[in-house]
């Protein structure tokens, strides 16, 4: 039989004409690395929170490769991966900057600014003793089989030492990552004759860990609750012959706690779980 000389075609995804003679090989690694410089505006009342941020993107494919069949393929990252962010008027995108080759031409990296809001989804079941992690996430634009997003061995994902315009009460403990796969159930792709599959494209998340400090909002929120379970116990204490001192002060508990239970709802964004706040109410 005569033997088989491509690995990829341009009929069919990713649609490049590559023979064994090419050094191209697919999927293309791309390394991403994450420095967090501010955050704040972490409120319960708000699912954005803002931030400002550094991205560099590392491979070692050169920015533009040209194949044995003389067709140029661009492997520029910036056109490969994505910080996934809502469209505001509150987002800054500093100047993309390429920074040539480190490590004795090994890698070819990108870096660039990044201000904006992001979204964040509270997890308010352990509330208030809880922790949250705000979610900063890249994206591949292309199929798994093409592009492969991996956090960068160079640099571990670094925090600043010091966030000031975080609100009092929150405190930043680290930042930690995973990786996933999406498929987009739009977007179809032929990987040969007759066989097509969804787009399947590899996303890395960040998680920053936000610890809440909760003693003294747990003393703030349910200060209420204690007075009036203390007036109720010394219902117990008043002689039974004084019956409508007692009735009273049973009443005053009962209002104390429903009124305590109300305030604590308005601190908090109407959710529709089960927190530790309403067991304790």
């Amino acid at each position: 039989e005569e033997a088989v000389t491509y690995t990829h075609t341009k009929d069919y995804y990713p649609y490049l004409n590559l023979t064994t003679q090419d050094t191209l090989i697919l999927p293309i690694n791309i390394d991403v690395e994450l420095s967090v410089e501010s955050l704040r505006d972490l409120n319960l009342k708000s699912n954005y929170f803002y931030i400002r941020l550094k991205e560099a993107y590392y491979t070692k494919s050169d920015s533009v490769y040209i194949t044995k069949s003389l067709d140029t393929i661009k492997t520029d990252v910036m056109n490969y991966v994505q910080l996934i962010y809502p469209e505001s008027d509150q987002t800054f995108i500093g100047g993309v900057y390429f920074d040539g080759k480190i490590n004795d031409s090994t890698y070819q990296y990108t870096n660039s600014l990044f201000e904006g809001v992001l979204p964040h989804k509270w997890d308010l079941r352990n509330y208030p003793f809880d922790n949250q992690q705000l979610k900063i996430r890249f994206r591949a634009l292309e199929d798994s089989s093409y592009i492969s997003l991996n956090v960068t061995k160079l640099y571990s994902p670094s925090l600043s030492n010091d966030f000031p315009d975080l609100m009092d009460g929150f405190s930043v403990e680290g930042i930690s990552f995973k990786k996933r796969y999406l498929t987009d159930l739009f977007s179809m792709i032929e990987t040969s004759e007759g066989i097509q599959r969804n787009l399947v494209v590899e996303e890395i998340i960040f998680l920053v860990d936000i610890d809440r400090k909760g003693s003294f909002l747990y003393f703030k929120l349910f200060f209420g609750a204690f007075l009036s379970f203390i007036i109720s116990c010394l219902v117990f204490f008043i002689s039974r012959n004084l019956f409508e001192t007692r009735i009273t002060l049973s009443l005053g508990g009962i209002f104390g706690a429903v009124g305590n239970k109300y305030f604590v709802e308005s601190a908090m964004p109407e959710i529709q779980v089960l927190t530790k706040a309403d067991l304790i109410n």
